[in-house]
Parts: C-alpha cells; structure tokens; sequence
C-alpha cells in the first residue's frame, strides 16, 4: 500500500507507476494506517479548543528541546523527556499526550522551580513556564482534554499499529477499524 503523496500514488511518475511496469497487476491501495493519520489529524484541525490544546503541548515540547540547561532540567526532575510531535503522524501526538499525562506532577514542579528560581533562567523560559504552568493547574479545557485523549490514544495507537502489521491480512485490519 503507498500514502497519498504524489511521488507515492502518481500513476504516470509515481512510485505506482514503476511498480507497475513490473508488474501490471499490481493494485493501488492507500495505505489504511496512512488513512487513520489524516482523518485523526485533520479532524483536530477543525475544533478550536483541540487545534490549542495540541499546539500548547506541542509548544511544551519544542520548549525543552530549544535549550540543554531546560533539558537537564527536565532529566533531572521529570526523568522522562518529552516526545517530538511531526505533523503527519499522529501517534507521535499520542506519545506526547501520555507522557504529560502521566508524569503532569512533575511538569508542574519543574515549571513551579523555574519560577521560583527565576534568576538562573531567561525570560523566554520564565514566560513559557507561567504559561505551561497555568495551562497544567487552572485550565479546565488542557486539563479535560488531556485526560480524554489519554483515554482515546492507547486505542487509537493499538489500530495505527494493527493496520502497519506485516502479518495482518483485509479482513483483520478491517474488523479492527470497525472495533475502533
């Protein structure tokens, strides 16, 4: 199965294409995984609430990755560094969401230390800590949504992994679609 790129499902200079001229009966068939990761990523896109809270996660971590000292921070208090999201791929927000969720405790105390201790920090990390913290302690829609995606990823990551399994046939990637 290929994505839905060009260079992938172009039948004249795809990827499609050249399997093709080996072997004419080749079917193109889009890629079910691929297909789950649009449909969840571009469904977030449209609920504003949800469009900010992957943003304020995503900004989370973004804003250890743009500094070692935060990064040391973050090993030495957190113990669990947080995941890069990508664009086009789903599960690594699912990865990110389960990680703040279970170690939120923590987050709070490495930004209530930063704030704390604000003389060793720069303004850009105090700034994004009052914010993070805020988001972590007060805001009911961060804080709701982070516990139902915390619920719906595990589900949503067991599908993405069944549909990218080698050994699974249609019939099985479509009875786990239709539990899903």
């Amino acid at each position: 199965s290929y994505d839905g790129a060009a260079v992938m499902a172009g039948h004249v200079g795809g990827l499609q294409a050249k399997v093709r001229e080996t072997f004419p009966n080749a079917l193109f068939v889009h890629c079910f995984a691929h297909r789950l990761n649009l449909v969840l990523t571009q469904s977030i896109t449209h609920i504003k609430e949800c469009k900010v809270f992957f943003a304020t996660l995503s900004g989370m971590a973004a804003f250890f990755s743009k500094s070692t000292k935060r990064t040391q921070a973050l090993d030495t208090i957190v113990k669990k560094r947080l995941p890069k999201v990508a664009a086009t791929r789903w599960n690594y927000n699912g990865r990110l969401v389960l990680t703040v969720f279970e170690h939120r405790k923590d987050l709070i105390k490495l930004f209530d230390d930063i704030l704390e201790n604000s003389d060793n920090w720069d303004t850009e990390a105090i700034n994004s800590s009052r914010g993070f913290l805020q988001c972590l302690k007060t805001d009911f829609n961060f804080n709701f949504l982070l516990n139902i995606f915390s619920e719906i990823f595990p589900f949503s990551d067991d599908l993405f992994n069944n549909l990218q399994s080698k050994t699974n046939d249609i019939g099985v990637c479509v009875k786990k679609i239709n539990e899903f």
